[in-house]
């Protein structure tokens, strides 16, 4: 019996191992595709990109303490952002059905507006 669980859990990380590189080559293949056919949005992605990590680098290490509920307006711009990165590597990838679950998160962040008002609360920035 115990073989055969050592051979079963041998088995299952190598078909682990395998569908994650078969992931990753897909992934590849349809990031150049992706790229090629869509020239202008690599430098789209680029400026996007740049402006949300400028706006999170501007809130970064400052109080929230000035703030009605700060600390959790923080952690929403924290979210904000990481999600941002992730969601144009999963467009490029063409996932798209993590993108739209992400993407949704995304607009309630929005939705709610608490990420213009720290921004410009703290930041006095305007968008």
């Amino acid at each position: 019996m115990q073989t055969k669980n050592n051979e079963m859990s041998n088995d299952n990380g190598s078909q682990a191992q395998r569908y994650e590189e078969a992931r990753e080559h897909f992934r590849s293949v349809t990031r150049f595709e992706f790229l090629s056919a869509h020239e202008k949005s690599n430098q789209l992605i680029v400026n996007l990109n740049e402006r949300v990590a400028r706006h999170m680098y501007c809130v970064s290490g400052r109080s929230f303490n000035h703030v009605e509920n700060g600390e959790y307006f923080s952690k929403l711009i924290i979210s904000f952002t990481r999600t941002h990165f992730i969601l144009y590597d999963l467009i490029i990838c063409n996932d798209l059905i993590d993108t739209s679950v992400l993407y949704r998160k995304q607009l309630e962040h929005d939705a709610r507006g608490l990420l213009f008002h720290i921004f410009r609360t703290c930041c006095g920035i305007a968008f």
